[in-house]
C-alpha cells in the first residue's frame, strides 16, 4: 500500500464542467425507458478536486494527478 498526500484544490474542476448536463441527459434517458416517471431530487451538490503529485519510473517523471474520489481507478498519462 502506498500513501500519497492529497492537495485539495480551491477551484471546481474543469473536467467536471458539463458533467451536470451529462447526468441530466442520462437521467432523461432512464425516464424515457421507465414505465412510470420518477423524480430524484439532487440538492446541495458540491464538487471538490484532489490532486496528488506522483513520480513514475526511474528516474521519476512527476505527474499531477486529479484523483476521482468517486471511482476506484486512477489513470495518468
Amino acid at each position: 500500500m502506498y500513501i500519497i498526500p492529497l492537495t485539495k484544490l480551491r477551484r471546481v474542476g474543469s473536467y467536471l464542467k458539463g458533467s451536470l448536463d451529462l447526468d441530466r441527459a442520462r437521467a432523461a434517458s432512464f425516464l424515457r425507458k421507465a414505465s412510470e416517471p420518477t423524480t430524484v431530487p439532487a440538492t446541495n451538490l458540491t464538487y471538490d478536486e484532489y490532486m496528488a503529485k506522483v513520480g513514475i519510473g526511474h528516474p521519476p517523471t512527476y505527474y499531477n494527478l486529479i484523483v476521482d474520489t468517486g471511482s476506484s481507478k486512477t489513470f495518468c498519462g
